[in-house]
């Protein structure tokens, strides 16, 4: 995880997704975890411990003006309904799954960047935790399907 050492130095949080507007850093793009965990989880993480089993979905936002939060409404449009834009949030739908007990867990872009950098730093972190997780698990999550 080269790039996430470099980029983000601070611990991640995991919040309960009720609570996923208190995430600093949700106005602005960036990838996210979603992860099925309770409430006795340790919510301040290193980033070497960030990736577990539980974790259904890792994403990022799309395009340069998307913010976390925007995502996160989108996915919860589409798991609660099975439509609308968020590929996650269908499958999440078609497995049948409950929000109870979920979590998320956000990477925001840095804010010292340009317009571009984020969008591309984004998009390769999702792709580093998707790596990583599939390296450490042997699978994807069960919500990325693709």
């Amino acid at each position: 995880m080269f790039y996430m050492k470099k980029y983000f130095t601070q611990p991640v949080y995991w919040y309960r997704w009720e609570e996923r507007r208190q995430i600093l850093g949700r106005d602005r793009i960036g990838a996210y975890l979603l992860a099925f965990l309770t409430d006795k989880v340790q919510r301040k993480v290193l980033l070497k411990n960030l990736l577990r089993k539980e974790i259904i979905y890792i994403g990022e936002t799309h395009g340069r003006t998307m913010s976390l939060a925007s995502r996160w409404s989108q996915f919860e449009y589409s798991a609660r309904t099975g439509k609308g834009g968020h590929a996650g949030g269908n499958t999440f739908h078609k497995f049948g799954m409950s929000m109870q007990g979920l979590f998320v867990a956000a990477l925001p872009a840095p804010g010292q960047m340009t317009d571009l950098e984020c969008q591309l730093l984004t998009m390769l972190i999702e792709r580093e935790l998707l790596w990583g997780f599939g390296q450490r698990f042997r699978r994807r999550p069960m919500c990325n399907k693709e």
